[in-house]
């Protein structure tokens, strides 16, 4: 991704320009993964866990930091579960980097200007105190979410949405992905001297863009021998990149297709959830969910981002790259802030060191001139963008055979009317049970009256009684049931 000419050097500058009359008073984070190895089993490396520590550490400085502009007066150094709520889905990589972020976020106590006992049950009997091992370390709790859950949608809102996929695999038709896979072709297949080894020839092409620059990057970063034949062809390694970021932004979002952003509109509904939630109950106070790069995009797309500057949101994020929506007060009044940093190293995806680290740039959103947004303004852009629950994703991704949205759908629905209505017609249990017993009383005393009454009929004529015909009734009756997945 292209990073903003206003690169923050040193704390102060990574802080920004705040205006003194307004304070942060909550915040969402959402973090992508650091550093990792080559899909399809990959796993965090040591370099992705010092990359999502140390973005953990920066949001630390900015809001837990008595200097910075942006301090969050009632947030506590010594991990309170009540002030912030963590999530990732499911995967090690996920898992791993949202435990890293926590680290830097929360770091040791020993690490900081803290007493031991500002911890629960630090204090003795004998009037010392105990902390705990790792230098104190803070151990911050956090949830994870198995996917296709109704928890995991707030995440992962593509995974098993059915309309999404459609709408993705669309671009593998359309005009641009045709004459991109057409004209690169030759491009791709001279790759193979560079990449022998690393991928086979039939991977070299459009079709396999992110396939291609994944293990090229990780290749750049893990194998040295490959790294150094990297660096004759970094033109070439340029060009993969920026194809990649155009067929990842291809896949998930098309402007005139809003599946493609379902994952987008998801997180939005969760974020709206969560500083709602701040702004009545002042809890949490901050919020952090690890997720993967293309929830990125359509978090930009659903922001209007792409709209305000393409060329800056359309490449992939770095490696530990975090947006943030901070809950601002000014003048007794709540607002929004959006505000992106890209990576941990200005050298992006984490290759080199640089002392220049990424600062956290803020954009407008939903088309407003303004940075900072007031909150209802925020709530109402959001309500006409957003999921907010998983009634509305499971109708928004039509994935009715999936188990946690079934008693969403029509059918269920419709079924479920038409049981109620024969069970129990309006009338309750008892009333039902009353109503059935007194019918079979009734049938037995009529049945006693008529029988006194042929013994009567009988004793005055003495005449036989002709048998009464047998007729044979038919408890028959055709059910149908659909077998067919609702659309």
């Amino acid at each position: 991704m292209k990073l903003s000419t206003a690169v923050a050097v040193g704390l102060a500058s990574a802080m920004g320009v705040s205006a003194a009359d307004e304070k942060v008073i909550g915040t969402f984070i959402f973090g992508r993964h650091g550093d990792r190895t080559a899909k399809p089993n990959g796993e965090l490396t040591p370099v992705g866990i010092q990359q999502v520590v140390e973005a953990g550490n920066f949001y630390h400085n900015r809001y837990f930091n008595d200097s910075s502009d942006y301090h969050i007066e009632s947030l506590n150094e010594t991990y309170q579960s009540k002030q912030v709520t963590a999530a990732s889905p499911g995967g090690s990589v996920l898992q791993k980097s949202q435990q890293g972020f926590l680290q830097g976020f929360y770091p040791p106590l020993d690490k900081l200007d803290v007493s031991d006992d500002t911890v629960t049950g630090s204090s003795l009997s004998n009037g010392s105190t105990m902390g705990t091992p790792l230098d104190n370390y803070q151990y911050v709790v956090t949830s994870t979410f198995e996917e296709e859950t109704p928890n995991a949608i707030k995440i992962t809102g593509v995974d098993g949405c059915k309309n999404f996929e459609k709408a993705s695999d669309a671009y593998f038709e359309s005009e641009e992905f045709k004459k991109l896979n057409k004209s690169t072709l030759d491009f791709y297949q001279g790759l193979y001297p560079l990449v022998e080894g690393i991928l086979n020839k039939s991977e070299l092409n459009f079709g396999k863009a992110y396939t291609v620059f994944d293990k090229m990057l990780v290749n750049n970063v893990h194998n040295e021998t490959f790294s150094k034949k990297l660096k004759d062809h970094q033109d070439d390694f340029d060009q993969v990149r920026f194809l990649q970021d155009q067929y990842t932004k291809g896949l998930n979002y098309n402007s005139s297709n809003e599946d493609t952003i379902l994952g987008g509109k998801s997180l939005i509904g969760a974020i709206y959830s969560a500083l709602n939630e701040t702004k009545t109950t002042g809890k949490p106070l901050v919020t952090y969910y690890a997720g993967s790069y293309n929830v990125f995009y359509q978090v930009f797309a659903v922001l209007g981002l792409f709209d305000y500057d393409e060329s800056t949101f359309t490449g992939l994020v770095n490696y530990a790259s975090t947006f943030a929506f901070e809950l601002v007060e000014k003048d007794n009044k709540q607002y929004v802030r959006f505000g992106l940093r890209n990576g941990t190293e200005s050298t992006n995806q984490g290759i080199g060191k640089d002392p220049e680290s990424p600062g956290f740039e803020t954009y407008p959103i939903f088309g407003e001139k303004d940075k900072l947004i007031p909150y209802s303004t925020w709530e109402s852009k959001v309500k006409d963008k957003a999921i907010n629950d998983l009634n509305g994703w499971c109708n928004a991704c039509g994935s009715w055979d999936l188990q946690m949205c079934i008693p969403y759908s029509k059918d269920y629905l419709k079924a479920k009317e038409h049981d109620f209505n024969i069970n129990t017609s309006s009338l309750s249990l008892a009333g039902a049970g009353g109503i059935g017993a007194g019918v079979t009383i009734g049938v037995f005393a009529l049945i006693g009256a008529l029988a006194f009454l042929l013994c009567a009929r009988k004793r005055k004529t003495d005449k036989s009684v002709p048998p009464m015909s047998e007729a044979k009734a038919s408890n028959s009756y055709t059910s149908s049931v659909r077998t067919t997945n609702s659309v």
